[in-house]
């Protein structure tokens, strides 16, 4: 693993601290047992939800998040904003305050995941290089859509088996590395328009406050708003189109001067 550093003090002449969530991890399962002994605290677990592995995943790994910002705030940091990547940035919304975590884990509760997929396979392609390189394919091409532009040399892709063949074959040409995923989704593409209106449903236990600390998109590259209809519109745009996570960091680098990203 590589370890990145400055001799300069990055919080010192106006620097910011951002803390970014990540987001949906099949194999995550970090180490808690030393955080748990010293702060005196525990994270929860989810009960086991029958035929829904998936949501108890996803709550479980909601429970991780919060155990960590809960951590790191007993131990007197606090962040000058918040981001998340992908299903993290509702672990953001509920560490800024923007939404109660009760609210938040009873629309984790009331979304079935069997209804967000299509009959056909969607696959996940990870590629080892900016959008930019490979975009003169991708464009136009049906059922092939940028889901994650996650840094300047990683992306990830979604795709039906056709396109998958195409973009394979093109990959492959072009020596560009790239790995199939285990998981499918359709996630941050317009595979999901269709099954949009369950997540719509969900979001009537979402109560929204007003929070101190702003919390950013990666879909819009603004602040969350507080408006429920426009908080509402975010998150349907949120599940169907690119997260921006690349661009994102650019913004909050270049205009928010944040300096120090800590990943929770």
């Amino acid at each position: 693993m590589d370890i990145w550093f400055s001799n300069a003090p990055l919080l010192k002449g106006g620097g910011k601290l951002a803390f970014l969530f990540p987001g949906y991890d099949p194999e995550s399962n970090p180490e808690f047992a030393t955080l748990s002994e010293y702060f005196g605290i525990a994270p929860r677990r989810s009960g086991a939800i029958e035929d829904n592995k998936a949501v108890e995943h996803l709550l479980n790994l909601y429970y991780n998040s919060q155990f960590l910002d809960e951590s790191i705030k007993r131990a007197g940091v606090k962040p000058d904003m918040y981001a998340g990547h992908s299903l993290g940035e509702w672990h953001a919304i509920r560490a800024a305050g923007l939404s109660t975590d009760e609210s938040v884990q009873r629309f984790f509760n009331s979304i079935d995941s069997t209804q967000h997929h299509k009959e056909q396979e969607m696959i996940y392609i990870a590629v080892g290089c900016g959008y930019d390189r490979i975009s003169k394919w991708c464009e136009g091409t049906p059922n092939l859509y940028l889901a994650n532009d996650n840094c300047p040399n990683q992306i990830l892709l979604c795709a039906d088996e056709k396109a998958t063949e195409y973009i394979s074959d093109i990959l492959r040409r072009e020596q560009i590395y790239f790995q199939m995923l285990d998981y499918q989704s359709g996630y941050h593409t317009p595979f999901l328009k269709e099954k949009i209106f369950h997540v719509d449903e969900a979001m009537k236990h979402i109560e929204l406050s007003k929070n101190d600390i702003p919390v950013w998109s990666a879909t819009s590259l603004e602040q969350y708003p507080t408006d429920m209809n426009e908080f509402r519109q975010l998150t349907a745009d949120h599940l169907t189109q690119t997260v921006r996570f690349r661009e994102l960091i650019e913004k909050l680098t270049a205009q928010e001067n944040a300096r120090v990203f800590v990943t929770m």
